[in-house]
């Protein structure tokens, strides 16, 4: 308890002699989540992995997340139009995308939807202990996840509210997951059953991974995109 007082007098009075620098100082503290968030993407091989590290990577740039949910495409059954492919959760049939409540309401506006608290006849709220959210002043944040303008993925996400700073990590994130789930597309290992490829230490795959890890670190609103582009130039240049 000596230790937590200590570390907020220390704060407040670092924020008293210069609120700037110490915001800044927060936020260099910030990027690496974001980083390893995207660098934990960049490695996804597989629809298992990407489903679960799309959890892991949101869980690590919003505060203290309860629960996170995500419909996803399949990347190895779908075509450029995205249209004909619906969502899943889990890969199992009887869990489609709800064409009502938050999660639809965020699908087909293509618009993240942030909110305190879900209609009684919302099916989210299957999904969700709504106690967790209700009881301890939390919010659910359902956001759509654009590969070419059309979802690939809808997070459901119940966690603490969140600053602009918290929306602008998970976009860097989203951008991320949209980039694995096109390079997931663009794989020869497209059956769900064939084994994952084994990397042998090589200098080419190691510039793809050096490649990848780049593009993980960039930090502005437009890495999905170049990542995309770098993805389509290593496939093409194997």
């Amino acid at each position: 308890m000596v230790i937590v007082t200590f570390h907020l007098v220390t704060a407040g009075f670092i924020y008293w002699r210069d609120a700037a620098r110490f915001v800044k100082c927060m936020k260099t503290r910030e990027k690496p989540r974001v980083e390893t968030a995207s660098l934990q993407l960049s490695r996804v091989l597989d629809l298992e992995q990407f489903r679960t590290t799309i959890k892991d990577a949101v869980a690590l740039v919003l505060p203290n997340v309860k629960c996170v949910t995500a419909f996803v495409q399949d990347p190895y059954h779908t075509d450029d139009s995205h249209k004909s492919v619906p969502l899943w959760l889990n890969g199992e049939i009887s869990q489609a995308l709800p064409k009502e409540g938050i999660l639809w309401q965020a699908y087909d506006s293509k618009q993240r939807v942030i909110k305190s608290h879900l209609d009684q006849s919302d099916p989210a709220r299957q999904l969700l202990d709504s106690g967790q959210f209700i009881n301890s002043g939390g919010i659910v944040v359902c956001s759509p996840v654009l590969e070419d303008e059309q979802p690939v993925v809808v997070l459901l996400i119940v966690c603490d509210s969140v600053t602009e700073n918290h929306l602008s990590q998970l976009e860097v994130v989203q951008n991320q997951i949209a980039a694995c789930h096109y390079r997931l597309k663009q794989s020869p290992y497209r059956a769900t059953d064939m084994p994952r490829p084994m990397y042998k230490e090589n200098s080419q795959e190691k510039s793809s991974e050096a490649i990848l890890q780049l593009c993980a670190e960039l930090y502005d609103q437009d890495a999905a995109s170049l990542q995309v582009k770098v993805i389509k130039y290593v496939s093409m240049n194997h």
